[in-house]
């Protein structure tokens, strides 16, 4: 295992639990244990994105089901728990063993089960007289969701206004943050390897920072999560802690690439997109996943029209291909040996026919991907023409003095976009320091209905509390001159689509540009510049006694953990209060152009803009 594969060493440790804690099966190899799996809807998402029914099937899972649903008795086999620690999850467990259930429990928690609850759990064993039924209880230390080898998020839902909301208790936002250092401490463990902890001080991110660094300190200090991990990379990573409210811009722009647009417009979760499917009377779940879609993780972060160009040409070469393979194929009578040795056109190209006549079934599955993503093109395309989203982009990525009467057109009610677009328009615009009190007059003019005025009330309340925040942060990381990364595709082109049952003129948008505020921090951390956050953030060492390290600021200084002669290899960041995927995109793309540097991106869940916009304007009433 890639030990910088986060997704990877989360799928080790579900197969690992799921035979009982042993060894984790070969390649090819089948569990000799049937057994059932019971979680909850933590549980089931955190399993969602890394097995299949085939995979689950393979480690000896032949029922999977909720807990907290009505379930017969399997008294003969085995049963496998994976759920969070909480009082009614305990209750139900105990009940299924006092009910005797199945064979035997083995108790997998997702996160640390506390001593009170494990008490309660004791007792009411004890007097159902099913202590014997129990036959393992372990922390497991995943409380997290690893969406792709480097990204990963905590699925904390309403994230940042768990702890901006202006009725939040101090109480609630210190649990709110314990929370998110526990999850973080998941993947820690997960990696096995400790870290050095940059954050900014004062704010949510300097407190997730401190609860993690004494987790991990404890952790140390009991030989527990690390204590097989010396560590398992050659030296060791950083991890950046970032609070949302340091670029509130970024989950609120509308974007370009394929993979931030289906989220945007379609829906899209744990890696799964449905849509409307006419050709199947009703709706339709695609799996979108990097490691088994090859055209997925080529086009994800890529903009949107060059997506739509691949996919036709694509399919087009892999309809010709099978063609030409069936064609031969029958040539040989239908004898595979015999097809191999068929003359072979040069078109085709001697080698790749050679490979693809033994592998028919492969290309014919490559054909079905690529058909299903002309399906996703086309529920995208159509949401985006719609909206015209196109040029809500323009507009939120271009800073001219000439721009007002274009805002206000857009803004108004000729404008095409949904109340919400508009609302993140004017977000972005105010951010950037725009003049926002005429524009909120037009926008005004655009919610004609009771229930629209609602929602224009309680988003311009957002985008009041976005100016009060920027005013504290006193910082305005808004890119609006995004670099092109498609040589002479710019805003405002056109472009013929070629995908098929995809006619007629889409919009060119411009490719997104890998400055953003999160790839500049990560900058300035790992070159140690001068004047930047690398003076500003604190920095802990959990191996340390006194963990806050007085980092000298001297190029090339040595000796000690506050050395600077060794610019981190493996970057772990980590924004409080949601992240998005046109952030990790740009942490995709800066990564890229350095690749002597590796970048896990998390969150404490990931958002579109619409999601961001419905948790600012509840926040009055949060």
């Amino acid at each position: 295992m890639d030990t910088r594969d986060l997704k990877a060493g989360q799928q080790a440790a579900v197969e690992r639990m799921l035979n009982l804690n042993s060894p984790v099966l070969a390649s090819g190899q089948w569990s000799e244990q049937w057994k059932v799996l019971i979680y909850d809807g933590a549980g089931r998402d955190i399993i969602s994105p890394l097995l299949n029914v085939a995979q689950l099937r393979r480690n000896g899972v032949t029922l999977h089901m909720l807990l907290d649903s009505d379930r017969e008795p399997i008294p003969d086999v085995p049963a496998v728990y994976f759920c969070r620690p909480t009082p009614e999850n305990v209750k139900r467990i105990a009940k299924d063993c006092t009910d005797k259930l199945y064979a035997s429990v083995h108790l997998n928690f997702i996160s640390k089960l506390e001593r009170r609850l494990m008490e309660d759990l004791a007792r009411l064993v004890i007097e159902g007289g099913q202590v014997q039924s129990i036959a393992k209880v372990v922390d497991q230390h995943l409380d997290f969701v690893s969406l792709e080898p480097r990204l990963f998020s905590l699925n904390q839902k309403n994230s940042y206004a768990a702890y901006n909301g202006s009725s939040v208790s101090e109480t609630s936002v210190t649990d709110t943050m314990r929370t998110i250092s526990h999850g973080l401490f998941s993947v820690l463990a997960t990696l096995g390897s400790v870290p050095m902890i940059r954050a900014p001080p004062n704010g949510p991110s300097e407190m997730v920072a401190r609860q993690l660094c004494e987790l991990v300190s404890q952790a140390l200090k009991s030989g527990g999560a690390f204590s097989e991990a010396g560590s398992a990379m050659t030296s060791r990573p950083l991890v950046v802690i970032i609070d949302r409210a340091l670029d509130l811009a970024t989950p609120l722009q509308h974007t370009c690439t394929y993979q931030a647009l289906v989220d945007d417009v379609l829906e899209y979760r744990m890696n799964r997109v449905t849509i409307d499917d006419p050709s199947a009377g009703g709706r339709k779940t695609y799996d979108l996943e990097v490691e088994h879609d090859v055209f997925w993780k080529k086009n994800a972060p890529r903009p949107f029209p060059e997506a739509i160009d691949d996919n036709s040409s694509e399919l087009t070469r892999i309809k010709e291909l099978e063609k030409e393979v069936k064609s031969k194929i029958a040539a040989g009578g239908g004898d595979v040996q015999a097809a191999a040795e068929a003359p072979i056109s040069a078109e085709s190209g001697t080698q790749e026919l050679l490979a693809t006549v033994d592998s028919l079934p492969q290309l014919l599955e490559r054909k079905k991907k690529l058909e299903s993503h002309t399906n996703i093109l086309q529920a995208a395309m159509k949401a985006i023409a719609a909206r015209e989203l196109p040029v809500l982009f323009e507009a939120e990525t271009t800073d001219r003095a000439d721009q007002k009467g274009k805002l206000v057109k857009l803004l108004g009610p000729d404008g095409k976009g949904t109340l919400q677009d508009k609302l993140r328009l004017l977000a972005v615009v105010s951010l950037r320091g725009g003049e926002a009190g005429d524009l909120e007059a037009e926008i005004a003019k655009a919610a004609t209905s009771p229930e629209e005025q609602a929602e224009l009330e309680k988003g311009l309340e957002g985008i009041k509390h976005l100016r009060q925040m920027q005013g504290f942060n006193k910082q305005t990381p808004v890119t609006t001159n995004a670099a092109s990364t498609s040589a002479g595709r710019g805003i405002g082109s056109w472009m013929q689509s070629k995908t098929a049952g995809i006619l007629g003129q889409v919009q060119s948008f411009l490719a997104q540009s890998d400055d953003s505020y999160v790839t500049r921090v990560i900058e300035n951390l790992c070159e140690f510049k001068a004047g930047s956050e690398d003076e500003s953030f604190l920095t802990l060492d959990p191996k340390r006694k006194d963990p806050l390290v007085r980092v000298d600021p001297t190029p090339g200084s040595s000796g000690g953990s506050n050395s600077r002669s060794a610019p981190p290899r493996e970057v772990l960041v980590f924004v409080v209060g949601g992240g998005c995927y046109a952030e990790y995109q740009h942490v995709q793309e800066y990564s890229k152009k350095h690749p002597e540097r590796q970048i896990t991106y998390g969150c404490t869940e990931l958002v579109n803009g619409r999601g961001f916009l419905k948790q600012l304007s509840s926040l009055k009433d949060t």
